[in-house]
């Protein structure tokens, strides 16, 4: 299994031959013109054959990125949550879409599956099996989910998967409006705080994820707004951090 991190919170997968990328988004803005990729996006593995799959976790535009969908061959399959309401605006654009349930495992080619399961406010995770390497991309589903819900789902997926290699998980930090940095200072920071408490469940999510195999496994935990304090707190728990 070989993964690459395109931008943001696309991930290539690379399994058995196939190839499946989450959340595509680097053609232009979203959410109006307020959110821009930084850094760069790193195209270039996608230029070296076309991929199979595309993962849609969830409709917020940093995610589902209709401008983005629109650069891919109409060839490829999306996968989706069947719970969410993805679907249909994706056909739209052209695409076939696959929606799995939650109890589903999607087999992808003669020796990869994969799993995708609606946690929250319309959220989701995928998780990719080849029988020897596990990759989880939690992305936002787990992190901003109320305690019971990230409990319950960190309990299913260790069941399912008892050694997991690879942890792909988002940090909610805060983007300050022109307004909050204009004037609203004070009230911008005490909204920070409340997030740092969200940036801890990310690391506790992914370090409940990963008891079994802790010292083994590989996470990125990526910030949606350049906090990498997690990171640091996540490597003293005695996990490894790539990206």
């Amino acid at each position: 299994m070989r993964i690459s991190l395109i931008s943001h919170a696309c991930l290539l997968i690379e399994v058995d031959g196939i190839r499946i990328i989450s959340d595509p988004w680097w053609s232009g803005p979203c959410f109006g013109a307020e959110w821009w990729n930084y850094p760069k996006p790193a195209l270039e593995p996608l230029s070296e054959r076309a991929v199979d799959f595309i993962y849609i976790s969830h409709g917020h535009h940093d995610h589902y990125h209709p401008g983005t969908l629109k650069s891919f061959n109409r060839d490829v399959k999306l996968l989706v949550a069947a719970n969410t309401n993805l679907g249909r605006p994706i056909r739209d654009l052209g695409f076939q879409v696959v929606e799995v349930s939650d109890e589903e495992e999607f087999r992808l080619s003669d020796n990869a599956t994969c799993r995708i399961r609606e946690t929250y406010a319309g959220d989701t995770f995928l998780a990719v099996s080849d029988s020897k390497e596990v990759c989880v991309n939690l992305n936002d589903a787990l992190h901003s989910a109320p305690h019971e819900i990230r409990e319950r789902h960190i309990a299913s997926l260790t069941a399912l998967y008892p050694s997991i290699d690879y942890v792909f998980c988002g940090i909610l930090c805060l983007p300050f409006s022109a307004e909050e940095v204009k004037g609203a200072y004070h009230d911008s920071i005490d909204r920070a705080n409340r997030h740092t408490e969200v940036d801890n469940r990310s690391v506790q999510a992914v370090a409940s994820l990963l008891s079994a195999n802790l010292e083994t496994c590989n996470a990125y935990l990526k910030s949606y707004a350049g906090e990498y304090r997690v990171l640091v707190d996540f490597y003293r728990m005695g996990g490894t951090i790539i990206g």
